[in-house]
């Protein structure tokens, strides 16, 4: 279920400079800044479970700013006492962009267009043999996730320039799926992941996650 936030705010964008043009930058910035997606540290991928990111310095807790030559990780986390059952796929879990605050994309160094290559629909054969295929299952609930590390953005992106920068990331997830959404009751079974129902597995993609990114010293408070 992929969010149409981004097309939205071009056409807000648009609008907003062909029919406020009177308006000074510095007016025309706030009315931005107030419409504009604004950073969150968590989204939930399903009712049953949430994605965030953090870094060792927090904890390993959901956080919305990281600077750029720091390891970012990624989180998952049930939110009840269910576990609920999932798989990864060996490559292309994530899809993410970097803005600066004029809202242009930087450029992905060669390893971050790598991570970023778009899953294929698993097969059956591989859903089935699992352990050759790498499309291991996972569970969480809300007394025990899974985290890993992501990435270091300095070592992703080509950030020449200090500032404050916007990551925009999605999740994809190999989940069982019925009528082309999340099937709930199904990931709470742990047979759905292993010999049961393999044909019925599809290509999940989150709803987008943003945070803050600096390069350089962390900007002073007003």
């Amino acid at each position: 279920m992929k969010t149409n936030a981004p097309s939205l705010c071009l056409i807000f964008l648009a609008v907003v400079c062909h029919a406020q043009s009177h308006l000074s930058q510095q007016e025309r910035m706030k009315i931005l800044s107030e419409h504009l997606p604004q950073s969150t540290n968590s989204v939930s991928l399903t009712t049953n479970m949430v994605f965030f990111l953090s870094s060792e310095k927090h904890g390993l807790f959901p956080e919305n700013n990281f600077q750029s030559d720091e390891v970012i990780y990624y989180g998952l986390l049930g939110t009840s006492t269910n576990h609920v059952w999932y798989r990864h796929f060996p490559s292309g879990e994530f899809d993410f962009h970097l803005f600066d605050k004029s809202g242009n994309e930087v450029s992905k160094r060669k390893a971050g267009s790598a991570l970023t290559v778009t899953p294929a629909k698993a097969s059956k054969h591989d859903l089935m043999f699992w352990r050759t295929s790498h499309l291991n299952p996972y569970n969480v609930d809300n007394h025990g996730g899974e985290y890993h590390s992501l990435f270091r953005p300095d070592d992703i992106f080509i950030i020449t320039n200090s500032g404050t920068y916007a990551l925009v990331i999605q999740m994809r997830l190999c989940l069982i799926m019925t009528n082309g959404l999340p099937d709930l009751s199904a990931m709470v079974d742990a047979r759905t992941v292993t010999e049961h129902n393999p044909d019925k597995f599809g290509v999940f993609t989150s709803p987008q996650l943003r945070v803050k990114v600096v390069k350089g010293d962390f900007p002073k408070p007003d």
